[in-house]
């Protein structure tokens, strides 16, 4: 429950881009082995879709796809 808090309290300062919050969702590799951010979760979460997000900007399936 804690971690939804958190979320919401994210959302309200415009630290959070989620659309959805998943309350049921475990933690998996956002809180993972060797993982140092003592961010609360859904901070975390924001941050790995937004790295996602700019890592995938002008992928190339095609070239993708050829090798």
């Amino acid at each position: 429950m804690q971690s939804f808090v958190e979320a919401i309290n994210d959302f309200e300062h415009g630290e959070s881009e989620v659309r959805l919050l998943d309350i049921l969702a475990c933690e998996g590799c956002i809180a993972g082995v060797g993982f140092s951010n003592d961010d609360p979760l859904y901070r975390r979460r924001t941050q790995i879709s937004r790295h996602a997000m700019r890592n995938t900007n002008g992928f190339d399936e095609e070239l993708w796809n050829a090798t």
